[in-house]
């Protein structure tokens, strides 16, 4: 029975892996990584990170590249025992389940502090819970690395550097420290990393506050020293280009035009109705189905909680873990407070539209332009942390619960078995086959391995222009189903004029408009004088590509023909 809460969580993931995974196709879409295209590329420009050569005219990296290296030599030496359609798929999951498991070992030693057989079951209870609420199936519905790694790591992060501080050994800091290391990937979006260390540091500020001794202090500047020495390989690039060219972030075309939007639509949402319920901007999200029809990203969730039922068992589970909240603020530790302080501060960054929480809000977007950009999306940076303390705090209030009935002669077993139930009843869909988008879910027609073996063999020290160019987006649908930020640049050396790389150059964002200009005016000439300009070697036409809301717009026809004129 040693192993039962970690076979729970295993089978939990295995099931879902299972019932959620489409032989013959790859999981990719929106924002995605796509090392498995070309791991030997793709790790040499993790390696040489500060310049990003492939991305259009060249640009310092506005992202932590770097990061994602421990996990793409991960991927590298996974790829010799899986066909490299199914790496992706296997990533995702194996994230799920080291996150499960993260959580559960962080509850049995922090919060339950039981080891009997029953105590890891209710530590289990965490587990599980973590794996399965709202918050994780928006961010694994349309899985992007950064936040799959960061949902598996952040348990972790916490158990070792709690680990660390009950008592400051060598051996423990160097798992601590090994920890970090093996984090760098969720930090691909730099913001991560901020959560992060604001993290860290309400544990650390109130270990030192509980003890107010001098090691205290150190064990918690140790606790940091680890954290910037494992991550400066990508912290440092970032940090240049945060002081040298941050500005163009803000100022480009694409986030003038997103930014506001992207922050009012989280803001909508960030009532005391949603937030409870780890609900987000994602459930009014629109996308064109496989058959070019408009429906919301998540019907099927949408249907689910439409269902009174449903909404009435979450509000339930949310209570519970108001009481286990509750439960902690009494108990009055170091530890508990630490757990409160970041429960509360995430619910606060979710809450952007209840006052006073909204004006804390609103006034650091004001005050700090950068802030208001990198925190646009304050649910896809928070709500992973939320729900690990969700997790946590429902376990200790369903345990207080059935220690509260036992007069009535409920077994702590029943009422456990019972939260587990209500668990998986109210995240019912994702056992059924939604917890991935279904479009997310598609074969890659074999062209693009063509066309990633032809640049292979041909021009090298070159540059591509592809098309069409109908929009600045930066994001492209395609007649096969895949609809996202593009692929093209992880299976080919060769630098590619896309839309996905303007927020980060104005260099790339000015070719886009006179590239666009001399296309739609049908000006052969000035276009001819844009490849001379730019030095462009190839141009790359997708008949594929496809605008559902503008079909003419695409101008791919007319395109070509101005060509062969």
């Amino acid at each position: 029975m040693k192993y039962l809460p970690n076979a729970v969580i295993f089978l939990t993931v295995l099931v879902l892996g299972v019932v959620n995974f489409t032989p013959g196709t790859y999981l990719t879409g929106w924002d995605n990584l796509h090392p498995e295209f070309n791991f030997l590329l793709n790790i040499k420009r993790s390696l040489f990170a500060v310049w990003q050569e492939y991305q259009g005219l060249g640009l310092l990296g506005g992202m932590g590249h770097a990061a994602d290296l421990p996990r793409q030599i991960f991927l590298y030496i996974l790829s010799i025992f899986m066909p490299d359609m199914y790496v992706r798929y296997f990533w995702t999951m194996l994230t799920l389940f080291v996150g499960g498991l993260g959580a559960y070992f962080l509850a049995r030693d922090f919060v339950i502090r039981k080891s009997t057989l029953i105590g890891r079951l209710w530590a289990t209870l965490s587990g599980v819970f973590y794996i399965l609420n709202l918050s994780t199936v928006q961010q694994y519905f349309v899985p992007f690395e950064t936040f799959t790694s960061h949902f598996a790591v952040l348990p972790w992060i916490l158990w070792s550097t709690l680990l660390f501080l009950s008592g400051p050994t060598l051996r423990r800091y160097a798992l601590m420290f090994l920890i970090f290391l093996l984090s760098a990937p969720s930090y691909y979006v730099p913001t991560l990393f901020v959560v992060t260390s604001l993290i860290l540091a309400v544990i650390s500020v109130s270990h030192v506050l509980a003890h107010k001794n001098v090691q205290s202090f150190f064990s918690s500047f140790k606790i940091f020293f680890a954290l910037f020495i494992t991550n400066a390989f990508w912290l440092l690039p970032f940090v240049y280009f945060t002081v040298i060219n941050s500005q163009v972030a803000v100022t480009n075309k694409i986030n003038q035009m997103a930014t506001q939007t992207i922050f009012l639509e989280n803001k909508q949402h960030g009532n005391l109705l949603e937030v409870p319920l780890l609900k987000s901007f994602w459930f009014e999200k629109i996308d064109p189905d496989l058959e070019g029809r408009f429906n919301y990203l998540f019907l099927p969730w949408r249907e689910h909680l439409s269902n009174p039922l449903i909404l009435i068992l979450g509000y339930l589970l949310f209570a519970v873990v108001i009481i286990g909240a509750i439960r902690a603020a009494r108990e009055k530790n170091w530890l508990n407070s630490a757990y409160l302080g970041i429960f509360i501060f995430s619910l606060i960054m979710l809450l952007s539209s209840v006052p006073p929480f909204s004006f804390i809000v609103d006034l650091l977007r004001k005050v700090v332009p950068l802030f208001g950009q990198a925190f646009r999306f304050p649910f896809t940076k928070f709500s992973i942390a939320l729900s690990l303390f969700y997790a946590l705090f429902f376990s200790a209030g369903a345990l207080w619960i059935s220690k509260r009935f036992s007069f009535e002669k409920v077994p702590q077993r029943v009422v456990l078995l019972l939260s587990g139930l209500a668990i998986f009843l109210f995240m019912l869909p994702a056992i059924g086959g939604n917890l991935f988008y279904k479009k997310e879910k598609i074969a890659i027609p074999q062209e693009y391995s063509d066309t990633f073996k032809f640049f292979r063999k041909n021009g090298k020290n070159t540059r591509i222009a592809n098309f069409p160019q109908h929009t600045f987006w930066g994001w492209n649908y395609y007649k096969w189903g895949y609809g996202g930020s593009g692929f093209l640049w992880y299976g080919i050396d060769q630098p590619i004029l896309d839309r996905a790389f303007d927020p980060w150059s104005r260099q790339n964002e000015n070719y886009y408009w006179e590239i666009s200009q001399a296309v739609y005016s049908r000006d052969l000439p000035q276009f001819a004088k844009i490849l001379e300009k730019y030095q462009i070697s190839w141009l790359l036409s997708d008949q594929n590509v496809i605008s559902p809301v503008s079909p003419k717009s695409v101008f791919t026809e007319e395109f070509e023909t101005m060509l062969v004129a």
